[in-house]
């Protein structure tokens, strides 16, 4: 990956379109090409804060595929806030900050990484946080840009 070598930040691109467009097939040929198709399939945006942050760590200096938008529905937290919150994530190259006593009882270490995000979604993440009534800042939409 060239994104550490060249200072550059991690970024992402959410791929939309409609249903069976063939978005999910992208994912599956650009996971491929780094060895990133496990038993469980592609990650989704159903997971958790956490779990991007440490797939982030695990797919770093490669793609990070994030399948189906939609799957990222649920009580706790919106898809909207979701994805305010990886945009920012990717943007600093890092998780989020922990206790400093809590990352050394649990040798936790570095925990930074470099990844290009590849989303697909059938709507723009735009119109994501438009429906929730809010609207995507600047710099959430140049970390994790939206293209039909």
């Amino acid at each position: 990956m060239f994104l550490k070598p060249l200072s550059m930040d991690s970024f992402g691109i959410n791929w939309f379109s409609y249903s069976s467009d063939g978005k999910t097939v992208l994912l599956f040929g650009a996971a491929s090409v780094d060895g990133l198709l496990g038993d469980d399939g592609l990650p989704g945006w159903g997971d958790s804060d956490a779990g991007f942050e440490d797939q982030a760590r695990g797919h770093s200096d490669s793609n990070f595929p994030l399948d189906e938008a939609a799957d990222g529905k649920d009580d706790e937290v919106s898809l909207a806030k979701k994805v305010h919150r990886l945009s920012y994530v990717i943007g600093r190259n890092r998780s989020r900050k922990l206790s400093k006593r809590y990352e050394d009882a649990n040798a936790l270490g570095a925990r930074s990484f470099h990844v290009i995000v590849q989303s697909t979604s059938e709507r723009a993440l735009g119109q994501v946080a438009a429906a929730a009534g809010r609207r995507r800042l600047r710099g959430a939409e140049v970390r994790l840009l939206d293209i039909p």
